[in-house]
């Protein structure tokens, strides 16, 4: 979004949302399962109804229609608060995806993931699962230099990488998803950006 805004003055991003749990002991480590999990709004991800049968998924959020909920592959799991959503979590892969197909990235959702990161991505990263993301979205980047998931160009890309993936794998993720997860608890992006926010404000003018 701050590439896409011109405006000369400051402008500090923030990067990942914080998100806090009810409790405040560390999160249990996931457990390594060849699934996808989805948290967000269903109906306004058409793609999902779209995955092949042999994808397997967890979703969570409003009631879907029912060709969803007629899918054998695809689990719907309810929808809950933002605090309570994350002990309904029981591993596999967080997927951070929004479009209205499933072939290729497009619509308003898409335009939306492409500025800025998702409240969602916290929210599994929050959890140490690691998550799927578009490689053109907002938090990509960071997503794959931080070593908590995979910044990939299709949908279609998602279910080799999870097929051929082995829980040693998984497990050796687990450090750098421990170390985000309580970054993103303690709300230390937020306040950085803030503090950033500060300084930038009280520059001198002629340095913008």
């Amino acid at each position: 979004m701050k590439k896409e805004l011109d405006f000369k003055g400051p402008i500090i991003p923030q990067g990942p949302f914080s998100y806090r749990f009810i409790e405040d002991d560390d999160p249990v480590p996931p457990k390594f399962h060849k699934k996808i999990v989805f948290a967000g709004n269903i109906n306004n991800s058409k793609y999902l109804s779209q995955v092949p049968e042999h994808w397997h998924l967890d979703v969570f959020g409003g009631q879907p229609h029912q060709e969803l909920l007629d899918r054998q592959n695809i689990n719907y799991k309810g929808s809950f608060t933002p605090t309570e959503l994350p002990n309904h979590f029981d591993g596999g892969f967080g997927l951070v995806w929004d479009s209205d197909s499933f072939d290729e990235v497009i619509g308003e959702p898409a335009e939306y993931n492409r500025l800025c990161y998702e409240h969602k991505l916290s929210l599994y990263l929050a959890k140490r699962m690691p998550v799927f993301i578009w490689k053109h979205a907002a938090a990509a980047n960071w997503v794959t230099e931080n070593h908590v998931g995979f910044a990939v160009e299709n949908l279609a890309d998602i279910w080799p990488i999870i097929e051929n993936f082995t829980e040693d794998q998984y497990n050796a993720m687990q450090p750098n998803l421990a170390r985000v997860s309580k970054l993103i608890r303690n709300g230390v992006f937020a306040k950085h950006a803030a503090l950033d926010a500060l300084l930038a404000v009280n520059e001198p003018y002629n340095k913008w």
